[in-house]
């Protein structure tokens, strides 16, 4: 199986970077045949000079235009200064960024803790809820319940917590067996059912999820507001996360 998807890999390679070797370890994904050669604004352009939709926005998770003139003025502007400093000094631009997330965030959500990535905020996530559970004097709370059909990561705590078995199938003897519960979806809401209605059915899912595993063994539960991707960009309706607050 090794073999194939490194011939599968190496085949659909663009030819330049064939003819440069056995490129397909440099990737994470089976590349297309497109190899980037400029970026401009929302489209990506190949060596050929033929344009591409850039749809995904990048890896769906920072949608930054490419080749923006107020960007890259930032970016020098920071550079004449400084570029990265330890979190121990102080840093007005740290400070500054996270003022203006604290603007934008809702309701009393004005504390950030920055990391590097994505799988790292899962982790530093799974990791608050865990220290918040032991602070109330609930020691034997440690599982976190998610969705199905969702993407949190790759590390072994946002893997974990994702649920895509064919990538968790290498690293199964490792994962904690956390539960998943079923996403908001409208693909089969039954016929008749409104949106409002039916995000309240598919939110008692965590209920029972929570009776099943023992309510004095969760700590959290972990979901994505937006989906994107793996979760087939689902949005559920406000009575869904009403009723998971509740």
């Amino acid at each position: 199986m090794h073999a194939m998807a490194t011939a599968t890999a190496t085949h659909n390679l663009p030819r330049t970077l064939r003819a440069e070797g056995d490129w397909h370890h440099a990737f994470s994904y089976h590349p297309m045949d497109v190899e980037i050669a400029r970026a401009d604004g929302v489209h990506i352009y190949d060596r050929d000079g033929n344009r591409y939709f850039d749809v995904s926005g990048g890896p769906m998770a920072v949608n930054l235009p490419h080749n923006h003139p107020r960007m890259k003025r930032a970016i020098q502007e920071q550079l004449e200064h400084y570029t990265y400093t330890h979190p121990s000094i102080a840093d007005p631009k740290r400070a500054e960024f996270c003022r203006l997330l604290a603007e934008i965030t809702p309701g009393d959500l004005d504390h950030a803790f920055l990391v590097s990535g994505g799988s790292e905020a899962v982790e530093t996530a799974i990791k608050l809820a865990r220290q918040a559970q032991i602070a109330l004097g609930n020691p034997g709370k440690y599982k976190i319940v998610s969705h199905r059909d969702s993407y949190h990561g790759m590390t072994i705590g946002s893997l974990a917590v994702s649920h895509n078995p064919v990538v968790q199938a290498a690293f199964e003897p490792m994962l904690p067996k956390w539960p998943h519960v079923r996403q908001y979806s409208d693909f089969d809401r039954p016929e008749g059912t409104s949106r409002e209605e039916w995000g309240v059915e598919c939110a008692k899912a965590l209920e029972y999820a929570i009776h099943y595993a023992g309510p004095k063994t969760v700590a959290a539960f972990l979901a994505t507001p937006h989906g994107c991707g793996a979760d087939y960009a689902c949005v559920p309706p406000d009575s869904y996360w009403r009723t998971i607050r509740e």
